[in-house]
């Protein structure tokens, strides 16, 4: 633009209100450009670009197979197992990558995460080159590579699962994007991993004066609810999506509809809800009066079946689809500091494992369910026929919950706190008998009441365990821990030889048995407590 001469100032002519002043007054200067004005940058068009289409995800399993191994414990890496197997029997993400639906278009030159759990999954549920399954794997292709997946993780030292978890589905999505340039945040948004285990949360700000609303979307792959006021799921969610008041005399808000500086609300709600819901409860808080980190030990109510309806959006409350109950992670230990993290899975065949390091073993809903849980892992239920399916498989699994319940073992390890605490009082030492009938065939043996055949059909076995160290092993034997050994204990004729060690199985001790003439067999434990030994059947291996 020219120059202006004598009292005129230089001055943009594409801005309002933009008038030049002389001496202090305001006069108007027409525009002596002959050149047309520059129009005005057009916006560029929003990228619609879909990375993964969700249309190729199976939402359920489509075999049915049996539980996988355990995960060898390498030096406290009980919270990478723990996280692993859950991860494992998330039946969406589990039929991806046994699909090799991203090893077909991997990028990536050096350590791929998304690969890494794609061989994971693939030994874990369909066994190894020749095909076997079960026994115990070591998750090493996880393991050696901890340092590339969160750079601060070293191994045999005390880790977060949570942390643990939120840094492999970071370097899952680095992954997913590998080779594929600078992308905007939408499309970054629609891989694989958001796919399955992304959502988005709307944090709504509403104006008090003028009523005008302003939205913010965020993407999240898991929501983490505050339980410090809480007794069970449903109200931590409750308290996640409560109004909080924005306003006083120094936290006004400024409206950007109305320019002034007026009392608002903010409330944070569920846009959008993942296929797989991953629900972090917070129990490690900062305590103020002591300046340190305690741990909320409290039992916290989950339902097997969640809906999510109450605490999304208005305008997408409809499109909400209910959620079951898969896996549960637990963290046990009076702190944040050490502890043992183990999990409880839901195979594809309905049954509930529990995946402690490289025990697995079967266990009930309702073992499951008095669970102190730490991270709750819910998938969605499509369609109707989904909702169909879950109530004609209601009562099966409640046959099969049933046959757990009976058949459950109780676990290897002594490790609840109140075990550690305090231990009850010992009560007045009992003794069991097994009558005879009246009248026995001398050539067949009487069956006891109790016992059912106390010949071999069943075995007597101590409640308390050995505790697991941190690192996973049992503790070293000693007399005590001996004597309460997992193995089990049985009922033996004296006509029998010494029986072996405590570490192996001990065949029916002398000591416990008298044989009469009439063919029945009477057990004498005066010294053995009745609360701590549990009669089972000898088929129920661990």
């Amino acid at each position: 633009m020219a120059k202006m001469k004598g009292n005129q100032v230089h001055h943009n002519p594409f801005l309002k209100n933009d008038r030049p002043t002389t001496n202090g007054k305001i006069h108007k200067v027409k525009n002596q450009s002959t050149k047309p004005a520059a129009p005005a940058a057009a916006t560029p068009p929003k990228d619609n670009r879909v990375l993964f289409d969700r249309k190729l995800l199976s939402p359920s399993w489509k075999t049915n197979r049996r539980i996988g191994p355990g995960l060898v414990n390498v030096g406290n890496t009980c919270f990478l197992n723990s996280t692993l197997q859950c991860l494992t029997y998330t039946p969406t993400f589990a039929e991806y990558l046994l699909d090799r639906l991203h090893s077909k278009n991997c990028k990536v030159r050096d350590f791929c995460a998304m690969c890494a759990l794609q061989d994971h999954v693939q030994r874990c549920l369909m066994g190894d080159k020749t095909g076997q399954t079960g026994g115990v794997i070591s998750p090493r292709n996880i393991t050696g590579k901890l340092r590339a997946i969160s750079s601060h993780m070293r191994l045999g030292r005390q880790e977060d699962s949570h942390e643990f978890l939120r840094h492999l589905m970071q370097a899952a999505q680095k992954s997913c994007l590998a080779g594929l340039g600078k992308l905007p945040h939408n499309v970054q948004e629609t891989t694989a991993v958001h796919q399955i285990f992304g959502g988005y949360l709307r944090s709504q700000v509403r104006c008090m004066k003028c009523k005008a609303e302003s939205n913010t979307y965020d993407p999240c792959l898991d929501i983490s609810v505050d339980i410090n006021t809480s007794t069970n799921l449903q109200k931590a969610l409750k308290d996640f999506i409560k109004v909080d008041h924005i306003g006083g005399r120094d936290n006004k808000y400024k409206c950007s509809a109305c320019h002034s500086l007026v009392d608002a609300e903010k409330q944070m709600t569920v846009h959008r809800a993942p296929m797989a819901l991953t629900v972090h409860l917070k129990r490690f808080t900062y305590n103020w009066r002591r300046g340190g980190m305690d741990k909320v030990s409290k039992h916290i109510e989950f339902p097997e079946r969640l809906d999510l309806s109450p605490y999304m959006s208005q305008d997408t409350r409809k499109t909400a689809q209910p959620y079951h109950l898969y896996g549960v992670l637990v963290h046990m230990g009076g702190g944040c500091h050490s502890g043992h993290y183990y999990a409880y899975v839901k195979n594809a065949n309905g049954k509930w494992y529990c995946m402690d390091d490289d025990d697995v073993r079967p266990v009930s809903i309702q073992t499951v369910m008095r669970e102190r849980a730490y991270m709750l892992f819910y998938t969605q239920e499509q369609g109707v026929d989904a909702n169909i399916g879950n109530k004609k498989r209601k009562t099966e699994d409640a046959g099969r919950n049933e046959e757990n319940s009976v058949s459950e073992q109780k676990p290897k390890r002594a490790k609840s706190e109140d075990a550690v605490v305090a231990k009850p009082a010992e009560p007045p030492i009992p003794s069991i008998t097994v009558t005879p009938t009246t009248t026995p065939p001398k050539e067949k043996p009487v069956e006891a009441n109790i016992l059912n055949g106390v010949a071999g059909l069943w075995v007597i076995r101590s409640v308390h365990v050995p505790r697991k160290s941190l690192r996973g092993n049992v503790s070293p034997a000693t007399v005590s821990s001996a004597l309460s050994h997992g193995n089990r204990w049985t009922v033996r004729p004296l006509d029998e030889s010494t029986p072996p060690p405590v570490n192996r199985l001990l065949q029916r001790n002398s000591s416990n048995v008298s044989t009469d003439s009439s063919g029945s067999d009477e057990v004498n434990r005066d010294n053995i407590h009745i609360s701590q030994w549990q009669v089972r059947p000898r088929g129920n291996s661990r």
